[in-house]
């Protein structure tokens, strides 16, 4: 039961939420370009083929 609050707490803050909401348009650029990488990778992973098509 002690590791159920941690993982509600990890659901309900995540760092992409933390970084988007403070003002620093650094962070908030770094975060952009780590999910258009993650998405990049993700969908090269799955279908290398169909991502060179889909441009982000």
């Amino acid at each position: 039961m002690a590791s159920t609050p941690k993982t509600v707490k990890a659901a309900t803050s995540p760092p992409f939420k933390t970084d988007a909401i403070s003002p620093q348009t650094g962070d908030w650029l770094q975060v952009t370009q780590r999910r258009s990488l993650t998405v990049t990778v993700i969908s090269r992973s799955i279908a290398p083929v169909s991502s060179e098509a889909i441009e982000f």
